[in-house]
């Protein structure tokens, strides 16, 4: 979707993503979609920015069933909540329990101390 200039902005919703035959997602649901272009001004480039990161977030919370020590390395190196999710989700990487490992990524290869 990015590379269409399409980010979805709701994705946090579960009900927003259909898992098809061999888990194969289909986003529906484009009510409060932000598109843009090459030729957007630098502001709505930003913001389409931000809103491509949550969506990618919100992918990763859904995929991973919010098992934050299951994320795959690839997925752990591209999951980067904004603050304002890190403050509201109590099962963010910071939250993690004492001692609980994580599978591999940016930030979630080491053990909590």
């Amino acid at each position: 979707m990015r590379s269409a200039g399409v980010a979805h902005g709701d994705l946090k919703r579960k009900d927003n993503v259909l898992v098809g035959p061999g888990e194969q997602p289909y986003v529906i649901d484009f009510d409060i979609a932000w598109c843009t272009g090459a030729d957007a001004p630098l502001w709505r480039r930003k913001l389409f920015n931000v809103l491509c990161q949550m969506d990618y977030d919100a992918w990763v919370k859904l995929k991973h069933r919010r098992r934050y020590n299951e994320i795959s390395a690839e997925d752990a190196e591209r999951f980067q909540p904004l603050l304002l999710e890190r403050a509201r989700d109590p099962l963010s990487e910071g939250h993690l329990s004492k001692g609980e490992k994580t599978t591999a990524g940016a930030g979630y290869g080491a053990e909590v101390s």
